[in-house]
């Protein structure tokens, strides 16, 4: 992003002990970055976008699909770029709250490079591609960045860098 990233008033901090477990493991779940109010928005979104595959019947720019997917039955594997299909998702990946938690983890210099968002409809057991995500998805409390070749993941917990 730049360099020296200043840290934002009221960051999320993380502990030693998470700092360790994100380099030993190369992940790390945080809880509670967002509000109550960004989730129900990131829900809305994702809603929004799935009600809007119903027209799709193959893979598109925006679209991976499941199997069996139907204007009746919609199941989405992944948003491609969720960043590029509503602008909710670029505030959420480049909110303070989300780049302090990345500096903490990997140093200021942040470049956001590629996005999805890894989805399991109900009663599926389609794979999602090697990457780590919640079982809960479509509801997306999982951001995914790739950095020094492994996945740093947020999605919601206060911690102290």
């Amino acid at each position: 992003m730049r360099a020296g990233r200043p840290r934002s008033q009221g960051a999320v901090m993380l502990t030693q002990e998470q700092i360790r477990y994100y380099q030993e493991n190369g992940f790390l779940a945080v809880e509670n970055v967002f509000t109550d109010g960004e989730m129900a928005e990131a829900r809305a979104v994702v809603e929004d976008l799935v009600e809007r595959s119903r027209a799709v019947r193959e893979h598109t720019d925006v679209y991976d699909l499941e199997p069996g997917h139907s204007a009746e039955q919609p199941r989405v594997r992944r948003l491609k770029a969720p960043i590029a299909t509503d602008p909710f998702f670029e505030r959420l990946a480049r909110s303070d709250k989300v780049l302090d938690i990345v500096a903490c983890l990997i140093g200021p210099e942040i470049r956001l490079h590629g996005n999805k968002l890894n989805m399991k409809s109900a009663n599926t057991a389609a794979p999602s591609s090697g990457t780590r995500t919640s079982p809960s998805i479509p509801t997306p409390t999982t951001i995914c960045w790739p950095s020094a070749s492994r996945w740093t993941t947020a999605s919601r917990k206060t911690a102290a860098c």
